[in-house]
C-alpha cells in the first residue's frame, strides 16, 4: 500500500543526503513527489502557505528588487517539484540588471548610500550568486517560503504551495510583482515586464 511505502522512505530518509536525493527516492519507488503532497499536506497548510505567499509580496520592504525578481523566477522555473537552480537564478539576475544598463536605467536605486552588487557590471558569477544567498534569499526563507538543497546548488519552494499554485495564481503573483517593481524602480510597468519576459521567461 502507499501509507506502507511513505512509512520505508520516510525511515530511510534519515541516510538521504538531500532535497533532491529524497526526491529521486520517492520516483524510484514509483511515487511522484506531487502524490506524495496530495496525500501528506492538509488543504488548510497549503492554503495558509498560499497566503504567506500574497503576503510577502505584496507587502515585503524593498530595499532593492531583488524579492520580487527572486520571486518571478520561482514562478516561472521552478520544475514541478518546486526546485530550480542557483545557477539559473544568478544568470536570470544578471540579464535583467544588464538589461537596465542598456536601457540607460539606473541599475538600482541607492539604498542609503549602499552600493549594490548589481551596479557593478563587471561583478562575478560567484558574487552574485553569494548575493542571492545573503539577500533575498533569506527573506523567503524566514516566511517559509523557500528553502535551499543541502548542497547549495538548488532551491526549493515550500511543498505545500506547489498543489494550490494555479496558472490563474500565478499570473496574479507575476502582475502584483511587476507592479511593485515599477513603483521601486519609478517605470512604467510595461518597461519593467518587457525586461522581465526578455531575462526570466514569461
Amino acid at each position: 500500500s502507499i501509507e506502507k511505502v511513505l512509512r520505508e522512505i520516510e525511515r530511510q530518509r534519515q541516510s538521504i543526503s538531500s532535497e533532491v536525493e529524497y526526491k529521486k527516492r520517492l520516483y524510484a519507488y514509483g511515487i511522484k513527489p506531487k502524490t506524495l503532497l496530495m496525500y501528506a499536506i492538509p488543504s488548510e497548510a497549503r492554503q495558509v502557505a498560499i497566503d504567506a505567499l500574497f503576503e510577502f509580496a505584496e507587502n515585503t520592504k524593498l530595499e532593492y528588487a531583488y524579492q520580487m525578481l527572486l520571486l518571478i523566477i520561482m514562478l516561472n522555473r521552478a520544475d514541478e517539484n518546486g526546485l530550480f537552480s542557483l545557477e539559473e537564478a544568478t544568470f536570470c539576475f544578471a540579464e535583467f540588471y544588464r538589461l537596465r544598463r542598456e536601457a540607460g536605467l539606473a541599475s538600482e536605486r541607492s539604498y542609503r548610500s549602499k552600493r549594490a552588487i548589481v551596479d557593478n557590471p563587471y561583478a562575478s558569477s560567484s558574487q552574485m550568486r553569494q548575493m542571492l544567498k545573503t539577500s533575498p534569499f533569506p527573506r523567503f526563507e524566514r516566511q517559509g517560503l523557500l528553502d535551499m538543497s543541502e548542497d547549495g546548488r538548488y532551491f526549493v519552494a515550500n511543498p505545500a504551495l506547489l498543489e494550490d499554485l494555479t496558472p490563474p495564481l500565478k499570473q496574479k503573483l507575476y502582475s502584483l510583482a511587476i507592479r511593485r517593481m515599477a513603483d521601486h524602480f519609478g517605470d512604467e510597468e510595461f518597461v519593467i515586464e518587457a525586461m522581465v519576459a526578455k531575462a526570466i521567461g514569461r
